[in-house]
């Protein structure tokens, strides 16, 4: 293998992963890296790019180039990010965002309000949440870190296991909840139809829409002070809102509650056993 004279004044600026090449009698120092051939079965030395001139008298000289990238390096970091959905949630929410970071780990609530916010704005699927997350402005505040499909499955797996912690989350939200007895509600529900074989909730049942196919039933209870919803429940698809709405009562501990429905819902039986919840039943159709 032959090596290339340097003369001395060149070789001081020899420096690793560079080489010196003399090209018509100019010296020019080039960065290189290393990279094994399979193929070959060596390590090849590639040329990356020129780095600059080489001269007894001047020593070394940058190229152009160099000096901007460079120049360009040294130059502060612009991150450009999406502000309105995060200005948006942070404002609406700030007295929900607060209440959220003392039931629950602040990590937990992070994460959550992340995926709930690329959830409503871009119909995110957990997988592409943390891709949002990193373009959105609430990356600076809510979990810096990357929010990867197994913070967000953990997160959601918590608060599903925690129903208790959740439940008194959202009777805090009711307006007085120390007199949460003397507020009035409105209930009301709706279906979702699902076709996924993991839930176990999501069954054939009936609604307005003369739907058959597999379900969930989402039952809210909104706050009329309020005007928004403070009580969410899943129930199963084949059960009706006539079971279910008494345990919704009682669990929300409520003490007044409008439920709108048809004349088919009303009989004496489902009346005494909401009775102590005194839930007045109004019938448009009858």
């Amino acid at each position: 293998m032959l090596f290339m004279y340097l003369p001395p004044w060149a070789q001081q600026f020899k420096e690793p992963r560079t080489e010196i090449k003399c090209i018509k009698g100019a010296y020019y120092k080039y960065e290189v890296r290393y990279q094994y051939n399979k193929d070959k079965k060596r390590t090849d030395k590639i040329t990356v790019r020129l780095l600059g001139k080489i001269t007894q008298a001047e020593g070394f000289i940058a190229s152009d180039k160099d000096l901007i990238r460079q120049r360009l390096s040294e130059l502060p970091k612009v991150d450009i990010k999406t502000f309105g959905v995060y200005h948006l949630f942070s404002s609406l929410l700030s007295q929900q965002i607060a209440s959220l970071s003392e039931a629950f780990k602040q990590e937990v609530v992070e994460v959550l309000l992340c995926f709930s916010m690329m959830r409503w704005a871009y119909q995110s699927p957990i997988k592409r949440a943390g891709n949002y997350h990193t373009h959105d402005f609430c990356s600076e505040y809510w979990h810096k870190r990357t929010l990867s499909d197994k913070k967000i499955s953990e997160a959601l797996k918590f608060i599903g296991e925690n129903r208790e912690a959740v439940m008194a989350w959202m009777r805090s939200q009711l307006p007085g909840s120390k007199t949460v007895h003397n507020q009035f509600v409105m209930m009301d529900s709706t279906h979702v139809s699902s076709v996924s074989e993991n839930l176990g909730i999501n069954a054939k049942g009936y609604n307005p829409n003369h739907d058959y196919d597999k379900q969930i039933r989402l039952m809210y209870l909104f706050a009329a002070e309020l005007k928004q919803p403070v009580y969410y429940r899943l129930i199963n698809g084949n059960i009706t809102d006539i079971k279910s709405m008494a345990l919704c009562v009682k669990e929300m501990e409520v003490g007044h509650v409008v439920f709108i429905a048809d004349k088919g819902f009303y009989s004496k039986k489902k009346y005494r056993a909401t009775a102590r919840a005194e839930v007045a039943l109004y019938h448009p159709h009858s």
